[in-house]
């Protein structure tokens, strides 16, 4: 119960910072403070059960950013959707390994 809270503090706590960090200049230790709640995030939020689909959502997520960043010096206000979305896949992409990993170890025992 108490991990259930914390990892969806980490994820709350994430997404606020993600975006809030657009628009204030945080510093550089904003980068590790979004990636270590991102190793939260995988360690307490994903079942065994939802890996498959986090990961899924996570390489759509990250393709897409990467993808469609050219199109975001095209409009105004553009270059902060593409902070909000660099960070978030900032957030993700921990929480991805640490899904992936455990999926890969709990395919090999069985």
């Amino acid at each position: 119960m108490a991990n259930s809270n914390i990892g969806r503090w980490a994820f709350i706590i994430a997404a606020i910072l993600a975006i809030l960090a657009s628009f204030v200049n945080l510093g550089t230790a904003v980068v590790w403070v979004l990636a270590v709640l991102g190793l939260v995030v995988g360690f307490l939020n994903v079942s065994e059960k939802e890996s498959q689909g986090f990961l899924i959502a996570t390489i759509a997520l990250i393709v897409a950013v990467r993808a469609l960043s050219p199109l975001f010096g095209d409009f105004a206000g553009g270059a902060t959707v593409k902070l909000i979305l660099d960070n978030i896949a900032l957030v993700a992409s921990p929480a991805s390994l640490v899904v992936a990993v455990r999926h890969i170890w709990s395919a090999a025992r069985s």
